[in-house]
């Protein structure tokens, strides 16, 4: 009955993790800040400010993760709670290079699974305070989940110029992922891609607000423990009913 319990809810967190990545999310208008520390080489952080959301439609209880950067180049940011953090996930184009807004379309991000996890590297634990390594190393291990093989031994690595320290933190993040005994995909947080068509795609983080992120996980849990109830009913019933009692 245990195993049963366990496995009937890990089927409805998958049923809502799925649920999670279907459709668009509108777009979101941004301003290039640039790249101040932590990054490295040509791949790495990158900082932008959210010049307007009003065409953004998140799930009922998400958010985008919100940090605030030292630059104060957008008019009318820097409250605080302003700024994105991203990563590309193309190598074939470039970001805006500029302060001016431009319109980015916002999507689950398709490769989900792999890069949540990983997104939960550098988002919960590395970024703040974060440094270049860890922001070096979370490049690495985008673009390895993206382009190559997720383990690092293929020597897919885009151009830039990369520590040792950060190519070996970017294979332990993704033998920690991938290998036998994976981080789990936490529910309350989902990696997102952000697309244009003249500049480089990126992806950046939401999560679950904390009372959204409760009741999504309780009202699972209550699905699965009434689904065995259920199961467990009917089974008495067929016993109860059966030629031999």
């Amino acid at each position: 009955m245990r195993s049963l319990i366990i496995s009937t809810i890990v089927f409805t967190l998958g049923m809502a993790s799925s649920a999670m990545a279907t459709g668009s999310y509108g777009s979101l208008d941004l301003g290039y800040l640039g790249r101040p520390v932590p990054s490295m080489g040509n791949g790495g952080r990158f900082d932008y400010d959210i010049a307007n959301e009003s065409s953004l439609s998140l799930p009922a209880g998400w958010d985008l993760n919100r940090y605030d950067s030292p630059s104060a180049v957008m008019p009318g940011g820097q409250d605080g709670v302003d700024d994105l953090f991203t990563f590309c996930i193309e190598t074939n184009q470039f970001v805006p290079g500029n302060s001016s807004s431009n319109t980015f379309m916002v999507d689950p991000e398709a490769i989900g699974g792999t890069l949540d996890r990983l997104g939960d590297y550098y988002y919960s634990l590395a970024v703040q305070p974060g440094n270049f390594v860890e922001a070096g190393a979370f490049q690495l291990a985008t673009w390895e989940t993206v382009f190559g093989n997720s383990d690092m031994t293929d020597g897919f690595i885009s151009s830039g110029s990369y520590t040792s320290a950060a190519i070996n933190l970017a294979t332990t993040w993704l033998a920690s992922v991938t290998g036998s005994n994976p981080l789990p995909d936490l529910l309350d947080t989902r990696m997102i891609s952000l697309t244009n068509a003249s500049f480089q795609d990126q992806v950046t983080q939401i999560t679950a607000v904390p009372e959204a992120a409760a009741l999504i996980v309780w009202t699972f849990v209550g699905g699965a423990i009434g689904l065995v109830v259920y199961r467990r009913h009917i089974l008495v019933q067929s016993a109860e009913n059966s030629p031999l009692n």
